[in-house]
């Protein structure tokens, strides 16, 4: 069901970031024409992030202090950082991945004459599934089989009752673009045992120096790659709790 599309859904954040080589102008001045076209539209706020790098002549570590540019929308729904090196986009409240790239392309737009190349462009989505039901390691109405394996094959009943944290990882790389899928039960308050029933769909994808006319396309791409993933990941019991849309 790769386009299926859903009334609910259990993001807790859809992220873009664009990497790119430092540009000497974001060091050499604030790019102001820049900041003032977003600040129509979005609550502005500077900040800073600290680099450290080391010298390899002597070994001493130089903390440097990075300037970033935030840009929050009015509905706080998506908050934008411009650094000098990179651009990234957290969106909280997501609907459709076109309704995000409408706010996202203007804004990439901004620096085309800054970048060519994007030296890492990547998508993550982080699915926090949260079920108000008992039996908290029970996934296997809404997880595929394949998911949740380790759990059910691995635990009896007094690890389950036990359990703390269960979280797997899979990474596959293409020739394009690699998919770094983490997914499981981390339990919001672990070390604690687990009490909360909540599972984990965390999907990032990503790829490397990417033009910046093919930024869209890729960012499409990936998209399409993680739907695919989520879908193959899910049962037809949650898909009910999301409520398919029918077109």
């Amino acid at each position: 069901m790769p386009n299926t599309k859903y009334k609910n859904n259990f993001l807790s954040n859809v992220v873009i970031q664009l990497d790119y080589e430092p540009v000497n102008r974001f060091f050499e001045t604030t790019p102001n024409d820049i900041i003032d076209k977003l600040k129509d539209n979005y609550i502005f706020h500077q900040n800073k992030i600290s680099d450290v790098k080391f010298n390899i002549m002597t070994g001493a570590k130089i903390e440097i202090a990075i300037p970033v540019w935030e840009f929050t929308s009015t509905e706080h729904n998506l908050t934008v950082q411009f650094t000098q090196n990179f651009l990234k986009f957290n969106c909280t409240k997501y609907k459709t991945f076109d309704d995000l790239l409408k706010l996202v392309t203007p804004i990439t737009e901004l620096i085309k004459n800054d970048v060519q190349i994007f030296r890492r462009v990547g998508v993550r989505y982080v699915n926090q599934i949260d079920l108000d039901e008992e039996n908290p390691t029970d996934w296997t109405n809404y997880i595929n089989e394949a998911l949740i394996s380790p759990i059910n094959n691995w635990c009896d009943n007094d690890s389950r009752n036990n359990l703390a944290r269960a979280m797997s990882q899979i990474m596959i790389v293409n020739d394009d673009y690699t998919l770094n899928f983490n997914y499981g039960i981390y339990n919001p308050i672990f070390p604690n045992k687990l009490i909360q029933k909540q599972y984990i769909l965390d999907f990032d994808c990503y790829g490397k120096n990417i033009e910046y006319i093919d930024v869209n396309t890729t960012l499409n791409k990936f998209n399409d790659v993680i739907t695919n993933a989520f879908e193959k990941s899910i049962k037809d019991s949650l898909r009910e709790k999301m409520e398919v849309i029918n077109d």
